[in-house]
């Protein structure tokens, strides 16, 4: 990855423009189709290109034909209707739950009955990534963390690095041992919105941590830990927040 997304064949917004083994760009006639897997009631997050707020507005699919257009509910702030121009060019993302994909659309048809929607231009060619659960970012979040086999009270905990799939826990005190169920409760910013996550796992690892503990005067503890069944909507924040991170340091 060497540079962040300029050129309006690349549509991830902030990834770098160079495919790896998780990015592809997607040109050939049938492979968009194929790439692309619309279904109605997905939702689809447009950047105005000429709006200098950068806002990405979510819309539902409802509908489209392959190779002519996609219907969508037309975006709305605070309620109201936005009016977008036809002709005007739109950045569309998709985010599903191991994958983003990306692509330069423009509005070909306003329409206002039996209710707002809008007719975007179909993609020629669109660029994706597929996101791996072991992916992991370098964090600082705290964590309220539970031991199942204990009657004690939540322990608090820093996650140091985070996946959709783990992470590894940093605490003053132990969290248990091996094999251990945990309950974990943490706090994400994603897409500007505050998220609470209630998460299964288990402690797959244990190693001391550099440093001493202030709180008890003994090594700090980093306890590898691997999520358990994560419900849909929870595992689609985590694959946001990792991708989010992504983002944020190819740009920093």
């Amino acid at each position: 990855m060497k540079k962040i997304f300029q050129e309006k064949n690349h549509f991830l917004w902030g990834l770098a423009v160079e495919p790896t083994d998780a990015q592809a760009t997607v040109e050939a006639p049938g492979s968009v189709d194929k790439e692309l897997r619309l279904q109605v009631g997905d939702t689809l997050h447009l950047e105005i290109v000429s709006d200098s707020t950068e806002q990405r507005h979510p819309v539902k699919v409802i509908g489209y034909a392959p190779g002519l257009s996609i219907v969508v509910t037309t975006p709305r702030i605070d309620k109201k209707v936005r009016l977008i121009q036809i002709g005007q060019t739109i950045n569309v993302r998709l985010m599903g739950a191991r994958r983003i994909i990306g692509f330069r659309s423009s509005v070909i048809r306003t329409l206002f009955t039996p209710y707002p929607h809008l007719h975007l231009s179909y993609p020629k060619e669109l660029s994706s990534i597929e996101l791996r659960r072991t992916q992991r970012v370098t964090v600082n979040i705290v964590a309220a963390v539970k031991n199942e086999q204990s009657s004690g009270e939540p322990i608090p905990a820093v996650f140091v690095d985070l996946s959709a799939g783990g992470g590894l826990l940093e605490s003053d005190f132990p969290l248990g041992v091996v094999g251990d169920a945990l309950s974990i409760v943490i706090r994400l910013q994603v897409a500007e919105q505050e998220r609470y996550l209630s998460l299964s796992a288990k402690i797959r690892s244990i190693q001391p941590a550099e440093g001493v503990s202030k709180a008890s005067a003994s090594p700090r503890s980093q306890h590898g830990i691997e999520f358990l069944t994560v419900p849909p909507d929870n595992r689609l924040v985590l694959y946001a927040f990792v991708y989010e991170q992504i983002v944020a340091s190819l740009l920093g």
